[in-house]
């Protein structure tokens, strides 16, 4: 459920799902790809490794008005996906939309159709209007289609080409995942799929990671390239993983393009030593809606999807006006964050593109209220990791 605490059941079978269906869509075999898309429609816009093309690019190359609108008919569909980094017959395709391919081949009607077609895709404003309050895990409507786990299921062989224990939860392979990427020369192959799914989304932030020639240069990119305002990456991927806070989860083409970035900076945030973890107080402001912040009272519980980031200071905890909740009710959260556990917020200053003295959790993080206050017309929330992350405090690499 929601980015971390998917179950691992099944990411085998979806794996092979997603590469059946862009490789049937490569061989023209719409009858495949139709009868995956039925039982599985966040997979649309997936282009797993080992392919460049997704499903939209391929029915626009066969030419098939009727397999197009078809496909575009879906509401997952995002008319908008980009190919990977790529040449073809007709010269250089990396990075085009399935309407730019139509033009390259020539297909006027095919183009026309795309032209015609609007995604009914959540937008980003409309995500702001989203609830930032979960019970708990449990009150995170996507029980198996987490970010992570279909990143997972279209990269397997890249990040996690061991068997994976069904019932073990997504959090519980985390550790594997980042041991595997730590052995061997495996982290290059991790930058060459990160350089090709970034290559579709953020053109800077894969300039920056193509450059890494050595594991730690790559790990120390990943932070930067976040910390960096220019690439707007941090708005980006924050905004992937609040929608999975949609009833009916419909990730777009970029949600999907940035879910290998998403998982190797969790993993820095979980595992890498280098970052130092926050054994103190931090705080945050957020503005939210009045429903919204009569959820967090004494003793509840809840989880936050997204990267969450808090100030060691009150006086520099202003809240992000871009990637926060809209809302009418000042928050201030206060953190206690002196309990052991993987789950402390890191420190990112050494490596961050410019120093704010901010601390970074990972995505998924599940907190407890233990003290609700008001203030001068501001509600002040004091927060401590659930007893469930608290119990889970593994000793980072």
């Amino acid at each position: 459920m929601g980015v971390i605490s998917s179950t691992t059941n099944g990411i085998e079978e979806e794996s092979t799902k997603v590469k059946e269906m862009v490789f049937s869509a490569r061989q023209g075999k719409w009858d495949t790809v139709f009868s995956i898309l039925k039982t599985n429609p966040y997979l649309m816009n997936a282009i797993p490794e080992g392919r460049r093309w997704g499903v939209l690019h391929q029915a626009v190359w066969w030419n098939k008005q009727d397999v197009l609108k078809q496909l575009l008919n879906i509401s997952s569909c995002d008319s908008t996906v980009r190919t990977k980094e790529t040449m073809s017959e007709v010269g250089e395709t990396g990075g085009c939309t399935p309407y730019e391919i139509s033009q390259k081949y020539g297909y006027t009607d095919m183009g026309k159709l795309l032209e015609q077609h609007s995604n009914t895709l959540t937008t980003e404003n409309e995500l702001q209007n989203l609830p930032t309050f979960h019970y708990n895990i449990g009150d995170v409507q996507l029980s198996d289609l987490g970010l992570l786990r279909i990143t997972l299921a279209s990269y397997r062989q890249t990040f996690c080409p061991f068997t994976i224990d069904k019932h073990k939860p997504l959090a519980g392979v985390m550790e594997e995942i980042f041991k595997h990427v730590e052995s061997k020369e495996n982290w290059s192959k991790v930058k060459e799929k990160l350089c090709d799914s970034l290559y579709t989304v953020c053109k800077p932030a894969f300039e920056s990671l193509k450059a890494a020639r050595t594991k730690e240069e790559l790990y120390t990119t990943i932070v930067n390239v976040y910390t960096n305002e220019n690439t707007k990456l941090h708005i980006f991927l924050n905004n992937a993983l609040r929608r999975q806070e949609e009833r009916v989860y419909r990730p777009t083409a970029n949600d999907l393009g940035l879910g290998p970035y998403i998982l190797m900076f969790h993993l820095l945030l979980m595992y890498w030593n280098k970052l130092i973890v926050e054994t103190g107080i931090t705080y945050r402001r957020m503005i939210v809606k009045d429903n919204d912040c009569r959820r967090y009272q004494k003793g509840a519980q809840f989880v936050w999807l997204s990267f969450i980031t808090s100030a060691v200071d009150l006086e520099n905890a202003e809240p992000f006006p871009t990637c926060v909740p809209k809302g009418k009710q000042q928050m201030i959260f206060i953190f206690d964050n002196r309990t052991p556990s993987c789950w402390r917020p890191r420190s990112l200053d050494k490596y961050a593109s410019l120093v704010e003295q901010k601390r970074v959790y990972p995505a998924g993080v599940e907190f407890m209220v233990t003290e609700r206050l008001e203030k001068a017309g501001t509600i002040e929330v004091h927060l401590t990791l659930s007893d469930r992350q608290i119990n889970s405090a593994q000793i980072p690499f």
